[in-house]
């Protein structure tokens, strides 16, 4: 993925560190939990980096953790998803939420006497600013983290279909596929006692999509101002599957002409346009 971690020499992520992974062992890459003070400032004083300040790109490897600070099985409270992928085991390791770095052999000082020594000042410092203070810094930590957790950059098709199952709050109705080399989250139906594809979201390994409603490809210049062409976040993936569930699953609030008037314009617009 292009990373290198940034602990205290560690090599993981250059050249002369390829032939281990080659050899069978996985390293993976985690980003600084820059959203949570207490908890950055653990993995700051963890890493025995003099002055390291962590930015949305500091990646610390998955060397410098113990088995038990990942999170292996995934706990999806969706039925349909936990029948269709019954392993219950990620593709990829995440860690815990509270999961702090502890293993470092380049370690100049014991962790032991730096934990008594400068742990506990340096989480008075923190608990102890005052309040203007501490929002100006959480706005300044939003702005430089925004999308370390929701970027999707250098980031594979299973990847994402992993983070989707992880998310809690992901709609519910939606199934996911990787098939030929693209991420398929669509919505069936059943109509004249036939399953059918009501609406899908295709994602391709460069993260461009295309959307398709009732078996038609919808052209691209109907959604530029709504749906991007080319996913970048994970928000966008999120809001794009809303969308979809808007269309298939229309509100009490919703007028259904509207959403039949609106697919009727995309069926005239898609038929002009074969015409030209």
């Amino acid at each position: 993925m292009g990373y290198k971690c940034a602990a205290f020499g560690c090599k993981s992520g250059y050249r002369s560190q390829k032939s281990r992974q080659n050899a069978g062992e996985k390293i993976t890459f985690h980003s600084y939990p820059l959203k949570d003070e207490i908890l950055r400032a653990k993995w700051i004083h963890a890493n025995p980096r003099k002055d390291f300040v962590p930015s949305k790109y500091s990646r610390l490897c998955s060397l410098h953790f113990t088995s038990g600070d990942f999170v292996e099985m995934h706990n999806d409270s969706n039925a349909q998803r936990r029948l269709k992928y019954p392993t219950e085991v990620l593709r990829k390791r995440y860690l815990k939420k509270d999961a702090v770095p502890s293993i470092f052999p380049n370690m100049v000082l014991p962790a032991k006497s730096r934990k008594s020594s400068t742990m506990p000042r340096l989480l008075e410092a923190v608990s102890t600013e005052n309040t203007n203070s501490r929002s100006q810094k959480s706005k300044t930590l939003q702005n430089l983290s925004d999308s370390v957790e929701d970027d999707l950059t250098f980031t594979s098709l299973e990847e994402i279909h992993d983070r989707l199952l992880c998310k809690d709050d992901l709609p519910d109705g939606f199934e996911m596929k990787i098939f030929d080399e693209r991420l398929l989250i669509y919505r069936l139906g059943v109509e004249d006692e036939l399953p059918k594809i009501k609406a899908c979201i295709t994602v391709k390994n460069d993260h461009t999509r295309s959307l398709s409603l009732d078996g038609k490809l919808i052209d691209d210049i109907i959604f530029d101002d709504l749906v991007p062409y080319v996913f970048q976040t994970m928000s966008q993936i999120y809001d794009t599957m809303m969308l979809i569930k808007a269309w298939c699953e229309p509100s009490d609030k919703i007028d259904i002409s509207v959403i039949n008037c609106f697919k009727d314009d995309i069926d005239n617009l898609t038929f002009s346009m074969k015409k030209e």
